[in-house]
């Protein structure tokens, strides 16, 4: 039996700062929306707050984000963030993401893919494979 990944969603709004000359959300926020909705996903799905994430034997490192535009999100719109895992390598993982406006349309999707081995030592202080045992 195939399992469904788990999908992750956050909720999120367009304030004034982040608007350009036409009322839409400048395209630098989009990443840091994405980025941010993966550690709030970590927090909710995973039960790992700041303290919790920052004694990890590892870290989260975004080492690619590719992001594609659909539709402007305009200020003061409320949008939804998805995302979940679609793969997980020796030392990475690549997730998909999807900003979806409030009527269920599109705006923009990310596929981000995190390095996961830059604190991980072995009993040596080698850098060693990433084990998802944690």
């Amino acid at each position: 039996m195939q399992r469904r990944p788990q999908t992750s969603r956050t909720t999120h709004r367009a304030s004034f700062l982040m608007l350009d000359p036409f009322g839409h959300m400048n395209t630098v926020h989009y990443l840091t929306f994405f980025l941010e909705h993966r550690f709030e996903a970590l927090r909710a799905d995973v039960g790992l707050d700041l303290a919790a994430i920052g004694k990890l034997p590892f870290i989260f490192v975004t080492q690619r984000a590719d992001l594609t535009f659909f539709k402007a999100v305009a200020g003061d719109e409320v949008f939804t963030i998805s995302s979940h895992v679609r793969e997980f390598g020796d030392v990475d993982c690549r997730v998909r993401c999807e900003l979806q406006k409030a009527d269920g349309s599109l705006a923009a999707t990310c596929e981000l893919t995190h390095d996961l081995d830059a604190r991980i030592m072995d009993d040596e202080e080698r850098h060693t494979k990433f084990s998802y045992g944690f």
